[in-house]
């Protein structure tokens, strides 16, 4: 196999394996702050916090209607 080969297939593996995330998630024992948002864990960003029960199933994306 030459440079070239290996050169291709190392970029192969960069694209299709190393920029995937797993699903982020909240902690056995979260850190909760002073308005009652959980932080979530092992997610893309350094500090993100939400609201544990928020339910978003009723609402729509711009241009759809809710009926």
């Amino acid at each position: 196999m030459n440079k070239l080969h290996l050169l291709f297939l190392t970029l192969c593996f960069l694209v299709f394996f190393g920029c995937t995330t797993g699903k982020p998630s909240i902690s056995a024992n979260p850190k909760i702050d002073q308005h009652g948002l959980v932080e979530v864990n092992d997610g893309p960003f350094d500090e993100v916090f939400v609201k544990q029960d928020l339910d978003l199933k009723s609402y729509k994306t711009a241009g759809q209607s809710r009926y």
